[in-house]
């Protein structure tokens, strides 16, 4: 499980509320697979992360314009690598994805991908 540190805040209200959101949705992948949710529960989540990552990115980006940030254009390209790092996920979900009423178990890695996400990228690309 990922927990928000006030370390991880960007100074922005509207960004770390996000963030905090973001963190829920990783969660809950995580506690998905730990608990064998059906292969359904799992992609629903897997797409409200993919929804809302890019809700996200797009509302940073409009406030790293209104704003003036000098690497607005470095930081909208790992914002493109962070959409298609989910697209991606998304898509090897459902090649590997389980018929109706199949669960997943603990040993998947969607979980593991989830954090390494928040950890690789999203976390050091949102400072």
């Amino acid at each position: 499980m990922l927990f928000w540190r006030e370390e991880m805040s960007v100074g922005n209200a509207v960004i770390d509320s996000d963030h905090h959101y973001l963190l829920h949705l990783i969660n809950a992948i995580e506690l998905a697979c730990q608990t064998q949710q059906p292969a359904a529960s799992l992609r629903l989540i897997l797409r409200r992360l993919t929804d809302y990552a890019d809700l996200h990115l797009a509302r940073e980006e409009r406030i790293q314009l209104a704003m003036g940030f000098a690497l607005h254009s470095e930081h909208e390209l790992s914002h493109t690598n962070l959409r298609e790092y989910l697209k991606d996920l998304c898509v090897e979900f459902e090649r590997l994805a389980p018929g109706p009423g199949v669960r997943h178990g603990s040993n998947t890695s969607w979980s593991a991908h989830a954090v390494g996400w928040w950890n690789t990228s999203c976390r050091r690309t949102c400072r």
